[in-house]
């Protein structure tokens, strides 16, 4: 099973005051018989626990919660991706059994809900935290990044790879910190994996480009030309084309390639990240910034 993250039919974020807790104690204390206790650092990063409480469930809400928390977590026993309710940076958090609980549930009224649980911000941050759509909690399974030199698929496991592992070049394209610059003659072909999904969302960031994007991976093809992100929305039936923040057309149904083309043409593709999930059409067009053509 792929990471786990937050329904995209629940609230992302939840009322303020519905969240409370905190770092636990790393400390490790020795009191003497006289003085001061003595204390140390167990551990260099502390997990924070906090409370949680999400009002106004409806019976559908809590339907999805429900087989959420029993089929995605495993009964709490997975992670998964959420927003800090109080910085908004996406993370990993784990819900925590309170009493022999895995969640609590009460009747607000006949229609509503109220679910109460227990979560634990994990420390660190894996690799891909970082690509976490931006306001959604929904992580990739494909980053593409060469301008960050950042290339990882999730195919069960969240996991870094090579770009030769991914990526198969053609001509002479330059490779540096602005992305990959294709000129006349180059290509870089994408093989597709397991991590493929039915449906799901590219997010193409491109450069001074001209040619066609996502090449051989709908049934018409999408000409683009400038700056900015390409966004594509699909499923077995229709692919949402968004640039330059609004929506433009449907390129058809996702073909289901074996390879695809990030960009056949000219410029710099400086990444390409593909979300295991149809994004809904506003995130999609706040996704698609800059001033990119579609042609």
């Amino acid at each position: 099973m792929t990471q786990a993250y937050w329904p995209t039919s629940l609230p992302l974020y939840l009322p303020i005051q519905s969240y409370s807790g905190g770092p636990q104690d790393a400390r490790a204390s020795f009191k003497p018989e006289f003085g001061p206790p003595i204390e140390r650092l167990r551990s260099t990063g502390a997990p924070e626990v906090y409370s949680v409480v999400a009002p106004g469930m409806s019976a559908t809400e809590y339907t999805a919660f429900k087989s959420w928390f029993e089929d995605a977590l495993a009964r709490g026993v997975n992670n998964f991706v959420w927003r800090d309710q109080l910085q908004q940076d996406a993370a990993r958090f784990r819900i925590l059994a309170e009493g022999g609980i895995g969640y609590r549930v009460e009747g607000e009224s006949v229609e509503r809900r109220q679910i109460g649980f227990q979560v634990m911000r994990l420390p660190g941050s894996p690799w891909f935290i970082g690509y976490v759509a931006a306001g959604t909690a929904v992580p990739p399974v494909c980053v593409v990044d060469f301008a960050n030199d950042v290339y990882g698929t999730d195919s069960g496991t969240p996991t870094l790879t090579t770009k030769s592992a991914l990526i198969t070049e053609g001509g002479t394209p330059t490779d540096d910190s602005s992305g990959l610059t294709l000129g006349g003659g180059d290509s870089a072909t994408l093989t597709m994996g397991a991590w493929e999904t039915a449906s799901g969302t590219w997010v193409v960031d491109l450069s001074g480009v001209s040619g066609s994007a996502l090449f051989n991976g709908f049934g018409s093809s999408i000409g683009v030309s400038g700056t900015g992100k390409l966004v594509v929305a699909y499923d077995g039936s229709e692919g949402l084309v968004y640039a330059s923040g609004v929506y433009n057309s449907d390129a058809g149904a996702w073909t289901s390639p074996a390879t695809i083309e990030p960009l056949d043409g000219t410029g710099t593709i400086v990444s390409a990240v593909l979300y295991p999930e149809k994004l809904t059409a506003a995130r999609c067009a706040a996704l698609a910034t800059g001033s990119l053509s579609i042609t």
